[in-house]
């Protein structure tokens, strides 16, 4: 989602070392930050599970963790999604180890929660999904989990027409 949503893995690991299952380091948030970010989510539960604000420049950024399988903290997530969406202020960075799996859930789930009157339902965010994905590291459970999205229906989740035609991205 163009200026809202962005999404990709954690940076800077070194196999034997760090292992590519932590939480973006320091530097990293500050450059988010500094970018105009204004929240970021770290998708997993393994490495890290706490919160994290970061200040620079006159912009803030909180770092959360939000399990990606977890259908309360998704909600949360989509909380905070709604309020850079409607208040046009700030974006999300979600993350997890290699930028594919559960970010890619978040993002594709995102398109068929806010993007449906742009024509994103969860059998399309599905086929997003599988396009960024190489088959052969395709996880079935989360193709499933984004063809069975079930839409909040929470009016506090859901964004006008014109919120939608400025964020969601042309299906093709």
């Amino acid at each position: 989602m163009p200026g809202v949503l962005y999404r990709g893995g954690t940076e800077g690991s070194r196999a034997g070392v760090d292992g590519p299952r932590r939480p973006l380091q320091n530097q990293s948030l500050q450059a988010l930050c500094k970018a105009g970010f204004s929240q970021a989510v770290y998708a997993y539960r393994t490495g890290w599970n706490g919160t994290e604000n970061v200040s620079c420049a006159g912009n803030s950024l909180q770092y959360d963790y939000h399990q990606w399988d977890n259908r309360a903290a998704l909600k949360t997530v989509f909380t905070k999604l709604h309020e850079i969406i409607t208040e046009g202020k700030g974006a999300m960075y979600v993350h997890c180890w290699y930028g594919l799996h559960a970010s890619g859930f978040i993002a594709a789930a995102s398109l068929a929660q806010f993007c449906a009157p742009a024509g994103w339902d969860p059998r399309k965010a599905a086929e997003y999904w599988d396009s960024v994905i190489p088959p052969k590291i395709r996880y079935p459970k989360e193709h499933d989990e984004v063809a069975n999205f079930v839409r909040f229906t929470d009016p506090e989740l859901q964004i006008s027409e014109q919120d939608a035609a400025r964020v969601c991205p042309q299906y093709h």
